[in-house]
């Protein structure tokens, strides 16, 4: 049977800065040796905070404490290790260590000023903070009234929704720590035309039950709609972390690309990769659909960085990890080793 649905949108203007400032420290952490750290200083809701470490000693760990200024925590990001061979050449690779952190903030999260504590090996050893400011953006605001199956369906309670929202929240909480398969910027998912964007990342959405009852939900990631049928492709380089069928999201795919940084692809009609896959960008890896909790063929898309929700857009016109601010350290700080000497 079909489903229906009637949405109603206010919508507010508002203009994506993708630009952000970069505070540096240098820290001594033994003899001949010191370590740059590096932060980005600026974003807005649902952007990325990129925190570099580069060394001429081994660095062992880097974690990053997003505080407000009072010093309440507000999240914990995990750094990965980022090989230095992968981006520029030399020859005593062995003497240069880096690290990226990357700071994600969700749509939720209030503008003002917050701080970025940086830690080194561990919490007993190297500590640098830095201000961040997150700057203010509006998002739309959206009234969706069900039918009656649609109103049964996003009201489920059964044993199978609560196993796959664990499941999910389990998958998606995994840092594999190894497993950095891309470092460029994402690619739209689909380019069929025409195609049409029905819902935007951070809309805020009010759902009208059948019998009148009402429910908030604030929209994780991006609604295409385009003809059934439709390739969907791979955003960026990974790999398939699951490849199933879903209740509430019907056919889905999840990709992971960096360590706890995924994204997700639901809805699709038919999937052309399964779990362990490794994916290029820009390959094929379903068709899109109107599976699950869906009103009609489209792909919704969305990104999360240990589990935090992540503007699409923002990663479309920016890149995961910034390899240009590692080269440029490794250049201006490390010139010997940089030149091969």
């Amino acid at each position: 049977m079909k489903t229906s649905l009637r949405i109603i949108k206010k919508i507010y203007s508002y203009k994506l800065l993708f630009c952000s400032v970069t505070l540096f420290f240098i820290l001594s952490i033994s003899i001949n040796a010191e370590i740059i750290i590096e932060c980005e200083t600026k974003t807005f809701p649902g952007g990325l905070i990129r925190v570099f470490a580069v060394a001429n000693e081994k660095i062992e760990n880097l974690y990053v404490l997003l505080n407000t200024e009072k010093g309440e925590k507000i999240a914990r990001f995990e750094g990965f290790k980022y090989n230095p061979e992968q981006i520029i050449g030399y020859t005593n690779r062995s003497n240069i260590e880096c690290m990226v952190a990357i700071i994600s903030t969700g749509s939720t999260i209030k503008y003002g000023k917050y701080i970025a504590a940086v830690y080194i090996n561990n919490e007993d050893s190297s500590i640098k903070e830095f201000p961040l400011v997150i700057e203010q953006k509006e998002f739309m605001r959206e009234t969706i009234t069900l039918n009656e199956n649609l109103s049964d369906l996003r009201s489920d309670n059964s044993e199978r929704r609560e196993r796959e929202s664990k499941e999910l929240s389990k998958l998606l909480s995994i840092f594999n720590k190894e497993n950095v398969f891309t470092e460029t910027s994402v690619i739209k998912p689909v380019i069929a035309e025409p195609c049409y964007i029905t819902s935007r990342y951070g809309d805020i959405r009010k759902f009208v039950y059948k019998d009148g009852g009402t429910e908030g939900s604030i929209h994780n990631g991006i609604d295409y709609a385009a003809a059934a049928g439709s390739f969907i492709f791979s955003a960026a380089a990974g790999k398939v972390v699951l490849a199933g069928d879903r209740l509430i999201t019907g056919n889905s795919v999840v990709i992971e690309h960096l360590p706890g940084l995924y994204s997700l692809y639901y809805h699709l009609d038919k999937l052309y990769v399964t779990e362990g896959m490794f994916v290029s960008k820009g390959a094929t890896i379903g068709s899109l659909g109107s599976t699950g909790l869906a009103t009609g063929p489209h792909l919704h898309w969305e990104i999360r960085n240990q589990r935090i929700t992540i503007d699409p857009d923002f990663l479309i016109a920016n890149p995961m990890i910034d390899k240009d601010k590692i080269i440029s350290i490794i250049k201006n700080s490390f010139t010997d080793i940089a030149e091969g000497r």
